[in-house]
């Protein structure tokens, strides 16, 4: 079986979407089973303990914001890698996705390339 885990980031400013949203359709209408890591940039003890009792296949870790976080979570990103037992990795932005039906085949496809959605405005019809 792939170990799958996904890594997303927030702060303070998206935590109800993230309680509300994100985590719930993640795990309940995507079906997803595998690890949620989560970049924390300044989230309060009380965030935290919000966080982890959401679900057992959360982690939560600590991150300073020392660039525009936009630009930090790119260097975290690749140093959490570092440190996690997976098949793949997928990241996402925590702040303003749900999701609406189980994605699962997403990992399958990846297991051996590297794959990338983009927003059609970022794509170029050349």
């Amino acid at each position: 079986m792939t170990k799958n885990v996904i890594i997303t980031y927030l702060n303070s400013k998206y935590i109800n979407n993230f309680i509300k949203d994100f985590v719930p359709t993640l795990f309940t209408d995507a079906k997803y089973g595998g690890k949620l890591c989560v970049l924390g940039y300044g989230l309060t003890d009380r965030e935290k303990r919000m966080i982890l009792t959401l679900n057992d296949n959360i982690i939560v870790k600590d991150c300073v914001e020392t660039k525009q976080i936009e630009v930090q979570r790119n260097y975290d990103i690749l140093n959490t890698i570092k440190d996690l037992d997976a098949d793949v990795i997928m990241t996402i932005d925590a702040g303003d996705v749900w999701f609406q039906d189980d994605f699962h085949e997403i990992f399958e496809l990846c297991k051996d390339k590297i794959g990338v959605v983009a927003e059609s405005e970022l794509c170029s019809e050349n």
